[in-house]
């Protein structure tokens, strides 16, 4: 990706991106048809267990616990499935069911039936026996991928002069410091809490002059000259950056310029 070109950068994030504007903006941010691509069904595979653990429940966004979050769900339905999206509205009305028994019917109503007698019979008597499933399967899908699936900054991603590509740039509305993540931390950051801005970085360098106001100036000399940066929270996203890719880069980069001069010394049978 960081060698395409701006066309080829487009197309890739093009592919990728399924989100549509913001909730805010819209009820159905993501809008699929059949046949499903292959890899939106891995992604939906993929994402359905963090959806069921992290967004339905009271411990989590709520999404089938608060009925005003459920709303979000029915607003989502497809146009011509109301005798469907009117029978999931009645069940989930229930107080006694647990978020997870919501989500369980949700399947169930939204998933096509198998070959058994029994559900055979089951389909005869239900209002949504003519009812198209693949329809009632993509509004699954779309609830599921539109509060898991990534979203990507088109903006950032197709364009090489982005400036949210240099690291240690300023947002110039958030103020956030862009910082490189460590692939040891990857699972752990939280965007929210783990970077620095431009109001605690200067916060904390006042922190740090008052505390050693009461330092003579010899010294203050022999301190170390990272001594500022290294009383601010940057200080560690600097090492990781210089361990994890300048390091390894000014290794490769003498691997090979030595590769070339051998090479060049055998052309000119130096040995």
């Amino acid at each position: 990706m960081r060698e395409l070109k701006n066309d080829g950068r487009s197309a890739v994030t093009d592919y990728l991106d399924l989100i549509e504007g913001s909730s805010d903006q819209t009820n159905r941010p993501i809008k699929l048809s059949h046949p499903i691509h292959p890899s939106i069904k891995r992604a939906y595979d993929m994402l359905l267990p963090w959806f069921e653990g992290w967004l339905i429940g009271e411990e989590g966004q709520q999404l089938l616990f608060d009925p005003t979050r459920m709303e979000e769900i029915y607003d989502m339905a497809p146009s011509s499935e109301t005798e469907v999206k009117r029978d999931i509205m009645k069940r989930w009305d229930n107080p006694s069911l647990s978020p997870q028994d919501r989500w369980d019917y949700f399947v169930q109503r939204t998933t096509p039936p198998s070959s058994s007698s029994n559900n055979r019979s089951q389909m005869r008597n239900s209002s949504s026996n003519n009812s198209s499933f693949g329809q009632l399967e993509i509004w699954r899908m779309e609830v599921v991928l539109k509060y898991t699936y990534p979203r990507i900054d088109a903006n950032v991603s197709k364009t090489m002069n982005h400036l949210l590509k240099s690291p240690f740039c300023v947002h110039p509305k958030t103020g956030c410091v862009c910082i490189p993540i460590s692939k040891t931390n990857f699972s752990t950051f939280n965007p929210l809490c783990d970077v620095p801005t431009l109001s605690s970085l200067c916060q904390e360098l006042d922190d740090q002059n008052t505390t050693n106001q009461g330092e003579s100036k010899k010294e203050e000399e022999e301190e170390d000259e990272n001594r500022d940066l290294k009383s601010t929270s940057l200080y560690q996203s600097v090492i990781e950056f210089e361990q994890e890719f300048l390091v390894p880069l000014g290794r490769r980069i003498k691997r090979e310029f030595r590769e070339r001069r051998e090479e060049m010394d055998g052309v000119m049978g130096e040995f």
